[in-house]
């Protein structure tokens, strides 16, 4: 069992930082092993009536801070070093050297660290408030911090103006980035709930590697010349991406439920959303896309979304995306301009919850035009298809639009729109058949029974030839005089009607047969 601290008074310390009324010097650190503090330290008292300076490097192992301590610049106070020490009131420094806090030190509240020039590693820190960096110089590196700990209430504040910045294994609950100077920084193993990037950055490059994140914010970035690359395995809720903000953003082989694509895309920007799993929405929002945006390798599962709303997404290009299986939201859009590689939608489109047949009309006929200008007729041609009966399912047969309802409906059934030529075939032998039974219904001598009988299926063979030239009277002069009929008025009326549609079936066959040859 360790040996309980033992209490250092206000009069001791003291001592250890020389004689008030004289100018004190000292080289050698002065060691403080296992005690408890507490005096508050605020290292801007220390300075005399007479302006005099001194400096007396303490260093500190293992003791317990009860009270704040507050360090100004070391040309007065000296300089002190923390090792492995736990403070249960608010830490604050001013000016802090690379190797002023060493070993695994505790912040029970807030703390708040400044570096001035140089490099500046702080590692193997557990703070439970709120901890604020504020750095400049050449490097700001922050490592292995409330590994034990984990996620629970930590707030990590970020403002930097040093050339490069490296975070590491870091968990916390927000992280707020407010500025960023240096062309390039690295966020590697963050496991947080909220990140919020705001405040002014200066052509900066962000690099997020192997990150765990509820929500990423991106916001106010004054400067757009910035980068943010996501990579390697991250794992992230919702993140918001403006395109006005950002020279470039990319993902890559990570998880990202929500990816939500907002505002202008300049011409010199690009946006790259490569090998992203379990996307459960992907939505453009008031896009304009003057620039580069790149989807390749995206799968959509049942029960995710993609929208697209009041959107010109420009030469956007899908490559290897998969999302039949979404729910497909459009509203308003252009996308006749974009370059699909094996790439398909749905073949309804969702608006607010509900289908909605006039915006489908719209993305499956821009779809068409967007397939058909880079040569692919197969999915030009389903489009088309899928375009046509939006078409049909908006027009209401109470309309002026009733006989286009009827052409369209027709249309439909006979061959799906020119998608299935055996359906052609179904609708005139069926169409045949239902027009064969009405002319024997209505003729005199008709007996109805279920047995076969050869007289009357050699009569419906021939009655399926809509282009014979003989009476129709003759179908029925059978060679057994027993099973002869006499055809009315009726009759001919439905042996009329049959020849219109068991044709117009063999035409609707035909043309599904020829769907691919025709341009």
């Amino acid at each position: 069992m360790p040996n309980p601290l033992t209490p250092i008074s206000d009069q001791e310390m003291y001592g250890f930082l020389g004689d008030r009324d004289s100018v004190t010097y000292r080289d050698t650190p002065i060691h403080i092993d296992a005690r408890i503090l507490n005096l508050a330290l605020d290292s801007s008292t220390f300075s005399r009536p007479n302006h005099g300076v001194y400096r007396v490097p303490i260093h500190f192992k293992e003791c317990t801070f009860k009270n704040a301590v507050k360090l100004s610049r070391p040309s007065i106070t000296g300089e002190f070093v923390f090792e492995d020490c736990t403070f249960e009131d608010d830490f604050s420094s001013d000016f802090l050297f690379s190797d002023s806090i060493q070993g695994k030190s505790t912040f029970k509240k807030d703390c708040s660290l400044s570096c001035n020039g140089g490099k500046l590693s702080v590692k193997d820190l557990s703070v439970t408030g709120t901890l604020h960096l504020n750095s400049s110089g050449d490097l700001l590196e922050l490592i292995n911090i409330n590994v034990e700990k984990k996620v629970q209430d930590q707030k990590i504040i970020l403002r930097s103006t040093s050339n490069e910045v490296k975070l590491e294994n870091i968990f916390c609950a927000d992280m707020k980035v407010l500025s960023l100077s240096g062309r390039l920084n690295s966020i590697l193993k963050l496991t947080c709930n909220n990140i919020t990037l705001n405040g002014p950055w200066n052509s900066t490059i962000l690099k997020l590697d192997r990150l765990i994140a509820d929500k990423i914010a991106i916001q106010n970035i004054s400067n757009s010349q910035n980068e943010i690359i996501v990579s390697n395995n991250s794992k992230i809720g919702s993140l918001k991406i403006p395109l006005n903000k950002l020279t470039r953003f990319e993902i890559s082989d990570s998880d990202a439920e929500k990816l939500n694509l907002i505002g202008k895309n300049e011409n010199s920007n690009s946006i790259i959303i490569k090998n992203v799993q379990n996307i459960k929405e992907l939505n453009f929002v008031d896009v304009i896309n003057e620039g580069s945006i790149t989807l390749w390798n995206l799968t959509l599962q049942k029960g995710s979304q993609i929208g697209i709303y009041s959107s010109d997404l420009g030469k956007a290009k899908f490559i290897k995306c998969e999302f039949t299986k979404a729910e497909f939201c459009f509203e308003n859009s252009q996308v006749t301009e974009i370059f699909l590689s094996e790439t398909d939608f749905p073949t309804v489109v969702h608006l607010k919850g509900i289908i909605n047949h006039a915006q489908s009309q719209l993305a499956f006929g821009q779809l068409t035009t967007a397939f058909t200008k880079q040569g692919d007729t197969v999915r030009s041609l389903a489009y088309q298809a899928q375009e046509i009966e939006a078409h049909y399912r908006h027009i209401n047969w109470r309309s002026q639009d009733f006989f286009k309802k009827l052409s369209l409906f027709l249309n439909k059934y006979s061959n799906n729109f020119g998608r299935y030529w055996f359906w052609g075939l179904l609708f005139s032998f069926g169409a045949g058949a239902m027009f064969f039974f009405l002319i024997l219904i209505f003729a005199h001598g008709y007996h109805f029974s279920f047995n076969y009988n050869e007289d009357y299926f050699e009569a419906f063979l021939k009655f399926m030839n809509p282009l014979r030239f003989f009476d129709t009277d003759a179908l029925f002069n059978f060679r057994d005089k027993r099973n002869r009929l006499t055809l009315n008025g009726s009759s001919y009326v439905f042996d009329f009607l049959g020849r219109i549609f068991v044709a117009y079936g063999y035409y609707q066959t035909i043309q599904a047969f020829r769907r691919f040859g025709r341009r």
